[in-house]
């Protein structure tokens, strides 16, 4: 853990939805939790059972955003966030599931 980063980038644009936007409804709180953890497990699930990363990462954005705008919580970082969680590098995807609970 003590590898892990404390912030990703994908958190830099949920703070300016959050602060330059806090009446958009990218910017609710469902939407920023919601949509980033979300993405998160699915970034997760995509790297860990699709070897090749290309297509992982396609997939991980693909699904994320899919499921975000079903449920109702779609977050543009949250495509950043699965795309992390494949191409993150090895600390992160050491963390498996565990990275939608930090640093996501």
């Amino acid at each position: 853990m003590s590898d892990l980063p404390l912030l990703i980038a994908p958190m830099g644009a949920s703070a300016v939805l959050l602060f330059a936007l806090p009446g958009s409804p990218l910017a609710r709180p469902w939407s920023i939790i919601g949509g980033n953890s979300l993405s998160a497990f699915v970034g997760v699930a995509c790297a860990t059972w699709i070897p090749d990363p290309i297509v992982a990462s396609a997939l991980a954005c693909g699904i994320a955003i899919g499921l975000m705008m079903v449920l109702g919580c779609l977050h543009p970082p949250g495509g950043a966030v699965a795309l992390t969680a494949v191409l993150g590098g090895p600390s992160i995807q050491a963390t498996g599931f565990g990275f939608a609970l930090w640093p996501v």
